[in-house]
């Protein structure tokens, strides 16, 4: 049987019991660059590493500042990390419009945990093929 059958959509299981779609997601954070965080009681430190750009590549950006307070460190498809940093930094903002103060991190991690989940429940859409570590501080 030709596997093309089963990795065309996040809902239909390959004859092995996996969704091709989710393999191929993590697959693509494995190859990405490492992102770290340090936490103190001071404060936090996000670090990734940047790599020498080629002739037929420049750097991409793996840290994205949320709010004064957030900023997340990616690994993986910086495409799908630009959707998931423009999903938090919304949602901050129309946190602020409407309390006056940024989202907590708590708030901006649940919410898009949900958007990130909810993609792989979707047929005809792929998973998110980035790994978030998202910092801050409330």
């Amino acid at each position: 049987m030709s596997i093309l059958k089963y990795d065309a959509e996040t809902t239909t299981w390959s004859p092995q019991g996996k969704l091709l779609q989710v393999d191929y997601a993590m697959e693509a954070v494995k190859q990405g660059s490492i992102c770290l965080a340090i936490r103190s009681s001071e404060g936090a430190v996000l670090v990734s590493v940047k790599k020498n750009p080629t002739r037929l590549a420049t750097y991409q950006e793996k840290l994205f500042k949320i709010s004064n307070q957030a900023g997340i460190g990616i690994s993986g498809m910086t495409a799908d990390a630009r959707v998931l940093c423009k999903f938090m930094r919304n949602i901050n903002t129309e946190y602020q419009m409407q309390y006056s103060k940024n989202a907590s991190v708590t708030k901006l991690a649940n919410k898009s945990a949900k958007k990130y989940q909810n993609k792989t429940n979707v047929s005809g859409k792929r998973p998110f093929g980035v790994g978030i570590l998202l910092v801050g501080y409330n």
